[in-house]
């Protein structure tokens, strides 16, 4: 049996149009298998759109999308100086997402002047700066054209505002540090809790980076199509398909 997804291209991209209206600071993710559509052909999308920046997964992800996106590219996955010497060529002509105070420090080293964002340790806890390390970055961050910070989020809190809570948390916590947060990048907030960020810190840039929500946000656009080569009727304990095997109990009693 094969399994088909056929698209209402205009319908989708009519979605596509409509969302970056309703937000223009939103930045496409591109990453992976290009959530099912191929990173070629959501970059060719992306190009259409009025948009200034996508983000990739992966540093080795940006020469693709170059190809046929000429407008900035983020690279999500931070950049470390223990990359290997392709990882580190491949990422020269995109945002690099700095995690660790020893890549800041690295990068503003070797390459000063280049464009970063510098992402935060938050209760994801997948990577980032720790509030702890904020101090002793803003020398080093001097020497580097900082594009902002960012937050990667968890899917979703059961605590109401949790999320809303950290990025103003954090937001406070930049500031204090001396270091401003002229621009914030955010994943997996909803248009509600975009709302509430943006209301109360109404002098930061907020730019959401969106993928799932943003290429299968409509699943109406969607239809799939499977080619079915026959059809029985099955009853329970039935042997199905290559590997199915008959489980017999061995009864061990004496």
């Amino acid at each position: 049996m094969s399994f088909s997804l056929r698209v209402d291209g205009q319908q989708w991209r009519d979605h596509l149009a409509r969302s970056i209206a309703h937000d223009s600071s939103i930045v496409p993710v591109i990453k992976g298998n290009g959530y099912g559509f191929g990173n070629d052909q959501l970059a060719r999308e992306a190009s259409v759109l009025p948009v200034s920046t996508i983000a990739v997964g992966t540093h080795s992800e940006v020469q693709g999308v170059r190809e046929h996106f000429a407008r900035e590219v983020l690279v999500l996955s931070p950049w470390h100086p223990t990359l290997s010497a392709a990882e580190r060529d491949a990422s020269k002509t995109a945002i690099r997402t700095l995690a660790h105070p020893e890549a800041v420090i690295a990068l503003a080293t070797d390459q000063p002047g280049v464009p970063v964002v510098v992402e935060v340790l938050t209760s994801l806890r997948r990577h980032g700066v720790q509030p702890t390390d904020l101090e002793s970055l803003i020398r080093p961050l001097d020497g580097l054209d900082v594009r902002g910070f960012a937050l990667h989020l968890p899917f979703d809190e059961q605590a109401k505002g949790t999320k809303v809570n950290e990025v103003i948390t954090w937001a406070s916590r930049l500031t204090d540090a001396g270091l401003s947060p002229h621009t914030l990048w955010v994943s997996h907030l909803s248009a509600a809790e975009l709302a509430q960020v943006r209301l109360t810190l109404s002098t930061t840039t907020i730019k959401p980076r969106v993928g799932t929500q943003l290429w299968h946000g409509n699943r109406e656009h969607f239809a799939v199509n499977a080619t079915v080569l026959d059809v029985h009727e099955v009853a329970k304990g039935d042997r199905v398909g290559y590997a199915s095997k008959v489980h017999q109990k061995m009864d061990t009693s004496s």
